[in-house]
């Protein structure tokens, strides 16, 4: 059974994984890949297709050899994440934990369009001290040239904070 729509917005890659429609636009894709290859970006997949999901990138054209986190759905008579309440407010949230882990005390570019206001909290207490920066797109639109500006504009930020701090490596973004 297909899901994508009968007519593909022009200029946009459509495809689909599990039954999922993917959809991309071209221009902003490629701008992208040059965003991460230009400014020497560590990007890492947080969907919840896990190990999967440089597969989605494959099927856009992006992002196919960039790392991807694991996750599982929670059990909902589980007990919740320190940042979960016990009704999950946002995949995202569920993402949370692994992406703290993985960035540490580095800076990170956020690109999520489940972005809850607790992680939005979470980044601005965490923005004073160390860049941080989330980005949420329109799921019905996806990301567009203006957030890519915003994350050239976040990188432009984390080498000056890096020159005040002495730290050599690349901001990740997940």
């Amino acid at each position: 059974m297909s899901v994508l729509a009968s007519d593909p917005i022009e200029g946009f890659i459509q495809s689909e994984l599990d039954d999922y429609p993917l959809q991309g636009n071209q221009v902003v894709l490629a701008a992208l890949d040059y965003v991460v290859r230009t400014y020497n970006l560590r990007p890492t997949w947080s969907s919840m297709w896990g190990a999967r999901t440089p597969e989605a990138g494959r099927r856009l054209g992006i992002g196919a050899d960039w790392p991807a986190l694991s996750f599982e759905w929670p059990d909902p008579d589980g007990p919740s994440t320190a940042l979960l309440s016990n009704a999950l407010d946002g995949v995202a949230e569920l993402k949370a934990p692994q992406i703290v882990l993985l960035i540490g005390d580095e800076p990170v570019a956020w690109i999520d369009d489940d972005i809850t206001p607790r992680l939005e909290r979470w980044a601005a207490r965490r923005d004073k001290t160390v860049p941080t920066l989330l980005v949420k797109p329109n799921p019905k639109v996806g990301l567009t040239l203006v957030h890519l500006e915003e994350l050239i504009r976040f990188v432009h930020r984390v080498r000056d904070w890096r020159e005040r701090n002495s730290s050599p490596t690349a901001p990740t973004t997940a």
